[in-house]
């Protein structure tokens, strides 16, 4: 990021990206993407992207963007769209763990508290799998075409209804119950590594893909291939999470909702997401309705 008058290193994105995204800058990584990120001072906001420098430029007052938190959420979106077209890999909404041997990965798919976490944190601590991502994961496929998993965002984020609910959890960790935050927004971050867990970031093939729902109230396991008009929906929506409909906001240091920012490669990018949704949906994809996580962890450990 540049400007006449101001500037932060690598060393401070680095962090801002951390801590801001939850998502680690890789030292050395795989496959590199080329662009340019750049602000400069103004009394006007206006944010564009130019596909011939491959630049997203931002203009806007210091008060407004000096802490560099949006260019942190913009440098994402603009890696992601970029990262797209070269390597096919999308930062989907999921959960993924390595097998104990690191020779294959799990992926954990389904809504908002659906009981990914809880069983991605069972299966590491239980069962000694590495963490792979919780929450944001990178998916995309190997050099033989198969679903692969090569990280993400590499923290538990668990909810206070997560821990009530869940015994294994309320063993596990503590939250503070007299938050005045609605149980479902009290959350604590979990380090993996203060459990012993591995966390792992090298390119692993998917084995298999479950969507996970565990609900007290479901009478008993229900297993089944998850397809159809919901399946398909819900698999257009998740990957690629920034990029499925090019319309991530744009948003000041405060938060402070500006617009949209700029498409990037726009018929590139949903080509590559569509090529990814197509080879998921080729896969069997196991649907998993189980009343707790003891079931649901019972069952993925059967099938290893």
């Amino acid at each position: 990021i540049s400007s006449s008058d101001y500037g932060f290193s690598y060393e401070q994105f680095v962090d801002l990206a951390k801590n801001v995204t939850g998502l680690a800058v890789r030292a050395n990584p795989t496959h590199t993407t080329q662009g340019r990120l750049a602000y400069v001072p103004s009394d006007n906001i206006e944010v564009t992207y130019s596909d011939a420098e491959r630049e997203l430029l931002v203009k806007g007052p210091i008060t407004r963007f000096g802490g560099a938190v949006a260019m942190t959420y913009a440098a994402q979106y603009m890696a992601e769209c970029i990262r797209a077209v070269t390597t096919g890999t999308m930062l989907t909404h999921g959960a993924a763990v390595a097998s104990p041997d690191e020779a294959y990965s799990y992926v954990l798919l389904g809504e908002k508290g659906s009981g990914k976490t809880t069983m991605a944190l069972r299966l590491c601590h239980q069962f000694g799998f590495g963490l792979i991502g919780n929450d944001q994961i990178f998916l995309g496929h190997d050099v033989g075409g198969n679903i692969a998993t090569s990280g993400g965002s590499d923290k538990f984020t668990v909810r206070e209804t997560a821990i009530t609910a869940d015994p294994y959890l309320s063993d596990l960790v503590s939250i503070d119950h007299q938050s005045s935050k609605p149980s479902w927004n009290n959350k604590i971050d979990i380090d993996p590594q203060s459990l012993g867990i591995q966390i792992v970031t090298k390119t692993l093939t998917a084995k298999e893909l479950f969507h996970i729902r565990i609900d007290g109230t479901q009478r008993g396991l229900i297993t089944k291939q998850w397809t159809g008009l919901q399946r398909n929906l819900v698999l257009h929506e998740k990957i690629g999470r920034h990029i499925s409909g090019q319309a991530t906001p744009f948003l000041d240091d405060n938060g402070e909702y500006l617009g949209s920012l700029p498409p990037i490669e726009l018929s590139r990018t949903q080509a590559a997401r569509d090529k990814l949704v197509a080879l998921i949906i080729s896969k069997s994809i196991v649907e998993i309705f189980a009343p707790d996580s003891d079931t649901a962890v019972d069952y993925i450990q059967a099938r290893r």
